[in-house]
């Protein structure tokens, strides 16, 4: 696949943090995700425009789990959390450089703080401040 992606930037915001796990939030809808290792690994690479077929030469000399990161890239796509830019765009594919992955990536999609998540700090709230909803 010679398509880039980038972060959704207006709905998105996303982490990796040191222990290999990464983070990522919908603002629009309240959903979190959770990126295991071989994900958080390449993240930051794909949305940072590089190319899948750059991830899958970057991470395997034989092109093992090819389908397996194609078969996440569409699924954050679906998810909405990441977007194509276009073949015009500024940003230019990256000479990927990727620690080897041994295990397919994968996400998984938690709704349980979406309330939370969706309160207005300034009008949904109580007197007790967040994460107390008003009444």
């Amino acid at each position: 696949m010679k398509h880039m992606y980038r972060v959704n930037p207006a709905n998105v915001v996303h982490d990796v943090f040191e222990d290999g796990e990464a983070a990522i939030i919908d603002l629009r809808t309240g959903t979190y995700y959770s990126l295991n290792t071989s994900g958080a690994t390449l993240w930051p690479h794909l949305v940072d425009g590089t190319t899948v077929d750059a991830l899958v030469d970057a991470v395997s000399a034989t092109g093992a789990l090819a389908d397996e990161i194609a078969t996440f890239v569409v699924g954050l796509f679906a998810e909405g959390l990441i977007e194509e830019l276009s073949t015009d765009a500024a940003l230019k594919a990256n000479e990927a450089t990727v620690t080897p992955i041994t295990e397919a990536p994968t996400f998984e999609r938690f709704d349980d703080l979406q309330e939370l998540l969706l309160l207005d700090p300034i009008h949904d709230v109580g007197d007790a401040g967040w994460p107390q909803k008003a009444s």
